[in-house]
């Protein structure tokens, strides 16, 4: 839930900035609180390798360490492949998430292409070193498992000690 705000006055730009869940644009003593709750996908948040953490939406291009450019062209929160290859939005509840990347080599080069994130990655991005791996998705993975095995730990020694409710 992040929305992109820009305040004006008198028809001129005072401020800009992000206003996220907890994290309220602040300026000159006024608070702009995020209050739309609808679910669009904006874009990933992935790591890069010798880049570090990046956000891939639409329009943004990062430069990579080879000198190369990879280029984010659209992101699809659920994409389908046709037997054809052509690819289209399969609706906007998160599925089969898909990016549509180019990359822009030294030599001037270019290829493009869909990346389907439960996918392997395209060959290109591989041997470019440039293949994302998003973050979000793992944090919250490991966050669980440790979370189920604290309590898989916590209920199995409670049981060792005959530390049982009484019902």
């Amino acid at each position: 839930m992040v929305n992109d705000v820009v305040l004006l006055h008198d028809g001129l730009e005072v401020a800009r900035g992000t206003v996220r869940i907890n994290h309220p644009l602040l300026h000159d003593g006024l608070v702009i609180l995020a209050t739309s709750f609808d679910q669009h996908l904006a874009g990933f948040r992935c790591f890069l390798p010798g880049v570090g953490l990046v956000d891939l939406v639409p329009g943004r291009r990062i430069a990579l360490p080879n000198g190369g450019t990879l280029g984010v062209l659209s992101v699809l929160a659920d994409a389908r492949r046709t037997a054809d290859g052509r690819v289209f939005p399969g609706g906007a509840q998160l599925g089969s998430p898909a990016l549509q990347l180019s990359l822009l080599s030294r030599d001037g080069s270019v290829w493009q292409d869909w990346y389907f994130l439960r996918e392997p990655p395209p060959a290109a991005l591989a041997v470019a070193g440039a293949v994302p791996q998003p973050v979000e998705p793992l944090a919250g993975g490991c966050c669980l498992t440790v979370g189920v095995l604290l309590a898989a730990l916590s209920y199995y020694r409670k049981r060792a000690h005959g530390d049982r409710p009484q019902l």
